[in-house]
């Protein structure tokens, strides 16, 4: 799927802003979902930000939740050799303050035990608000996909399973891809104005010098 929406024939035509907005705020979102996957910092900050560059190609008009899909699906596929690693010894520092909630921690560490398929699924649909159609393309499973979680969370202990959602996300370690070109777009529009108001200013100048030296060869006439 995420093939499909990468059409890079037509150029002109610019990526829908509404999307840019939107992969925005998924990012702390893809971020977290890989460190859980992966188990690593720096390969999760890597492939969010390749994963965000090649989502600029996308200009077809389409449904969020079709790109969301697609999205996560390349992450996924970007990962293989790293996909499925125990993380039960990452530390989150998405937990703040003197006193975290316990019971967090305690869903946190049994979270990263978990064998990966059920982490993923428990991630994909509790903390991401996955349908169970759309985790089966994110994960290349068989549809309809069996999603009899029940004695999963029986072992994490938990009985509501929005609790799930609660957990902090791992915070994003930097600015994003489109955080740093929006910058630089500032900055470009910056120096230009700034040289197009050097370039009045010596325009001024020039006149003003010109118009000294004819004052004075009118009065020395």
């Amino acid at each position: 799927m995420s093939e499909e929406l990468l059409n890079t024939n037509d150029e002109k035509k610019s990526i829908p802003s509404e999307i840019v907005k939107n992969l925005e705020l998924e990012v702390p979102h893809l971020f977290d979902y890989l460190v859980r996957m992966t188990g690593s910092i720096s390969r999760a900050k890597e492939t969010t930000e390749e994963v965000l560059s090649l989502m600029k190609k996308v200009k077809k008009e389409v449904p969020y939740s079709e790109i969301r899909v697609a999205l996560y699906s390349l992450a996924r596929k970007l990962n293989k050799s790293y996909w499925n690693r125990y993380t039960e010894k990452l530390v989150n520092n998405g937990f703040t303050g003197d006193k975290p909630k316990e019971a967090l921690l305690k869903l946190e560490s049994l979270l990263g035990k978990l064998e990966g398929e059920d982490r993923e699924k428990i991630i994909l649909k509790y903390r991401l608000s996955f349908e169970d159609s759309q985790i089966a393309k994110v994960m290349n499973l068989p549809e309809p996909l069996s999603m009899d979680l029940g004695s999963t969370l029986e072992e994490l202990g938990v009985v509501d399973p929005t609790a799930i959602k609660k957990i902090p996300n791992h915070p994003v370690p930097a600015v994003t891809l489109y955080q740093t070109e929006a910058l630089s777009e500032v900055m470009l529009s910056f120096e230009t104005k700034k040289k197009g108001l050097g370039i009045l200013w010596g325009v001024a100048l020039t006149a003003f010098i010109a118009l000294g030296i004819g004052l004075v060869y009118f009065i020395s006439k």
